[in-house]
């Protein structure tokens, strides 16, 4: 936004008086915004213009605005942003083996964040929502395949869970972005 008691020039009138961007100080490429400028209604002393930025990099970022008002006074600011990739957090094949289980089963699930910290939750509930059994593992992905560990197919207490339908659940949440995906599978618990 800007605001002054002059009206802002922005049609290029003098030479160097555009109204332009300078995106982190790179002073031999400024971005021409004239078009761009749009005032606010009933005034001349307020108004904005955007910018619309592709493919920047990762990181802190500075974009500089200069203008010039009508008596050819010049005013600069800056503002910082950072920029963070927020490529979608996908899950792959979730492998639940062997299914049906005997007792005891391995869990695996693919995903698309390797080198990520992230926070895994694996749950299985029976077939009335209860949760049997749960494990939480917080930590640096150093692969695309997440592995709990081993489910012996018994309660928390040590007890052996009646043979049925179980449901397996794992929910992958990335702390940087906040991104969160689950996705549940079926388990058959089927003892000898």
């Amino acid at each position: 936004h800007f605001r002054g008691v002059q009206n802002h020039q922005v049609v290029g009138a003098g030479i160097g008086h555009d109204l332009v961007g300078f995106l982190d100080e790179n002073w031999s490429e400024p971005l021409v915004m004239n078009d761009r400028y749009q005032a606010d209604a009933n005034t001349y002393q307020r108004g904005s213009a955007t910018w619309p930025f592709q493919n920047l990099t990762d990181g802190l970022h500075r974009f500089t605005v200069r203008a010039w008002d009508t008596y050819n006074n010049p005013s600069q600011a800056s503002v910082d942003f950072l920029v963070l990739s927020r490529e979608q957090l996908k899950l792959g094949a979730v492998r639940l083996f062997p299914n049906p289980s005997p007792g005891w089963t391995h869990w695996q699930v693919e995903h698309n964040a390797a080198g990520d910290s992230l926070q895994v939750d694996w749950t299985v509930s029976d077939a009335s929502g209860r949760a049997v059994w749960a494990h939480q593992w917080i930590g640096l992905a150093t692969t695309s395949v997440l592995q709990a560990p081993d489910w012996d197919g018994s309660a928390p207490n040590g007890v052996p869970l009646p043979n049925g339908w179980y449901f397996a659940k794992v929910r992958v949440q990335r702390p940087k972005d906040g991104q969160l995906v689950h996705q549940v599978d079926r388990l058959i618990l089927l003892r000898p």
